[in-house]
């Protein structure tokens, strides 16, 4: 770091996008406050070595999960607007 905001790295990575997860559809969108409603998420190469995801910080329970699908059961939450994170382990979390 050299105090102009900026970085240079004297090696480079490569970042594959190939295998990056995708979520490209969740159903429905508008959920419940009471919770405990089918949520399908659709997409691509989706992790699938958990058994939860989060809503916001809360769990909710996968019933059915590939890399194209996962299902999950909402949980009670407050109004608002929250993110889906699906912990994917030493991969990195998809959102």
């Amino acid at each position: 770091f050299d105090g102009s905001n900026s970085i240079t790295y004297n090696s480079k990575f490569l970042y594959d996008y190939v295998n990056t997860p995708r979520v490209d559809n969740i159903l429905p969108n508008k959920l419940n406050v009471i919770g405990n409603e089918q949520v399908i998420l659709t997409g691509y190469n989706l992790p699938t070595n958990r058994d939860f995801v989060l809503v916001g910080n809360v769990n909710a329970r996968i019933v059915s999960k590939s890399s194209t699908q996962i299902v999950f059961i909402s949980p009670r939450m407050n109004p608002g607007i929250y993110e889906i994170i699906i912990p994917g382990g030493n991969f990195g979390n998809t959102l």
